[in-house]
């Protein structure tokens, strides 16, 4: 499978409505190199923002809605295209939300700023931040191994140089997790995730399993 018939299908692919022949060829092709990795991390973090304006009046652009259409029958590449143009479209309102949000943050005089970060690592798996409001940030992990009792994953906000406790938590035993840490993410900052004993550390005592840009 080429990259031209990879890129087709990646929509399917974040979506999980692959079938198996389709997937192994995909994911093989994802695994041989990285040209697809940008592609991937906009599909995902897309998606991800889609569930969240989920309850939004007239748009049913939810994962699960998506997921819903592509399952039907018929041929995968015609329904791919179709979430590609879903995805696009609701990529255009959750722009204009976005900005929205910005705009009234502004307008207002207010100090609270929208922020929103994604991490995919290299077996894509994700790390998530939003923060929509000054003193919360909310997470979502997926793709992280369970660790044992005596473990857990800390996410980290690098500010000045300084490293910050965001939070600690561990995945279910499907690799996800999903909560809220009291904490104000700040835009432009740095965030990394790192593996520390259980209820966390005071500065990480091992190398990242993943960093964002700065």
């Amino acid at each position: 499978m080429n990259c031209d018939e990879v890129r087709e299908l990646l929509p399917a692919y974040v979506l999980g409505a692959l079938d198996a022949d389709d997937l192994d060829a995909v994911e093989a092709h994802l695994h041989a190199g990285r040209e697809h990795d940008d592609e991937l991390v906009e599909l995902r973090a897309t998606v991800i923002a889609l569930d969240r304006f989920a309850d939004e009046p007239d748009l049913d652009v939810s994962f699960d809605a998506m997921r819903r259409r592509a399952e039907q029958p018929g041929s995968i590449r015609r329904i791919a295209r179709s979430v590609v143009w879903q995805i696009a479209v609701a990529a255009v309102v959750l722009v204009a939300v976005f900005v929205a949000g910005w705009l009234a943050a502004d307008l207002t005089g207010g100090q609270a700023q929208e922020v929103s970060i994604l991490i995919q690592g290299p077996e894509g798996n994700y790390l998530v931040l939003e923060s929509a409001d000054s003193g919360a940030v909310t997470v979502t992990m997926d793709g992280f191994e369970r660790l044992a009792d005596t473990q857990a994953y800390q996410v980290w906000a690098i500010r000045d140089g300084q490293w910050l406790r965001v939070g600690v938590c561990n995945t279910n035993e499907e690799g996800w997790w999903h909560g809220d840490f009291a904490f104000t993410v700040r835009p432009g900052e740095q965030i990394a995730l790192t593996i520390e004993p259980e209820g966390g550390s005071e500065t990480p005592t091992s190398e990242p399993l993943l960093t964002s840009r700065s």
